[in-house]
């Protein structure tokens, strides 16, 4: 039986295929806001404009805005269609619901692979049912955390229940703490034999990414991956770490550092404080990749989903 949309959220679905990614994000906020899509609390089977299926719940705050669009960090994937082909690995740690996996996917093909890292459980149940409702045979979820050690650590679950990617890595924590769950632990050179060698590595970890740097030296120093992060002194100060300790770690590793716009890449000489942004990271090896991901990202922000002009749509087939 064919399902019943919300009115406002037909015409806010309709109009963001044919809007660029740069304004249809305002636009939903304006035709279905947030508090709206909160109380209709559907789960709506949509496309990503990059071809696979997905279940979106609007009560989710990363769900809403793809149930409306068929993309929540359009940026990330514009990233990771200029760094990879067909074929590569592509490890997305901190996956959540799968909203940015299903992209990788796409990006990545039936000879790639996708590694999704996520370590509370009813997300983890959601990327595995993701994994069913396409029927795919090279996307692996790991239910674990990475970190700088490997055994038991302590995860704290996100409150809010729309909240579902806020939770995180407390390694302070006891068993009686509330709210806290024991989860397994991983560095990313321990891990290196289940991963193998990937092209890029796509990091949301509430303040552990330092931690995962530092204790991937090897792996990274080996494979020089093209990496995006969080970079959010609120949380990384929460996990014991800063900025500046992140940016230390990647220049040490041979990285130049960009910070993501709206629609460009600008190189970071000097960590800024005063607010969250995503860095993309480029080996110095491979330095010539970041004019290539800024010319994606004007690319796929511009041009409709509706059209073959998106690069991002062009992956549907």
């Amino acid at each position: 039986m064919r399902q019943i949309l919300p009115a406002k959220f037909s015409m806010a679905c309709q109009i963001s295929r044919f809007t660029p990614p740069l304004i249809a994000q305002s636009i939903r906020a304006f035709l279905y806001p947030r508090s709206r899509a909160y109380s209709d609390n559907f789960e709506h089977l949509c496309k990503a404009i990059t071809g696979s299926k997905f279940l979106a719940s609007t009560s989710d705050f990363h769900g809403y805005p793809f149930a409306v669009h068929g993309y929540h960090q359009w940026r990330h994937w514009a990233i990771a269609n200029a760094v990879c082909k067909r074929g590569d690995t592509i490890l997305e740690v901190g996956a959540n619901i799968g909203t940015e996996t299903v992209g990788f996917r796409d990006i990545v093909g039936e000879c790639g692979r996708v590694v999704a890292i996520e370590p509370l459980p009813s997300n983890c149940e959601r990327l595995s049912k993701l994994v069913v409702l396409n029927g795919w045979k090279n996307v692996s979820v790991f239910e674990m955390a990475l970190g700088d050690t490997n055994g038991q650590t302590f995860f704290t679950t996100p409150q809010d229940t729309h909240m579902s990617g806020v939770g995180f890595i407390d390694p302070t924590a006891t068993a009686t703490h509330p709210g806290r769950i024991p989860v397994v632990c991983h560095t990313l050179d321990d891990l290196e034999p289940e991963v193998g060698a990937a092209t890029a590595v796509f990091m949301d970890c509430e303040g552990a990414e330092a931690r995962i740097l530092r204790a991937g030296r090897r792996y990274i120093r080996i494979h020089k991956p093209a990496i995006v992060l969080e970079a959010a002194p609120n949380h990384l100060r929460r996990a014991g770490s800063s900025l500046d300790e992140m940016f230390l770690l990647l220049s040490e590793a041979g990285y130049e550092v960009f910070r993501i716009g709206r629609f460009w890449l600008k190189r970071v000489e000097k960590p800024r404080t005063e607010r969250n942004c995503n860095w993309l990271c480029i080996h110095r090896d491979h330095a010539c990749l970041w004019r290539k991901c800024a010319r994606q990202l004007l690319w796929c922000g511009l041009f409709p989903p509706a059209t073959r002009m998106n690069p991002l749509s062009r992956l549907a087939r």
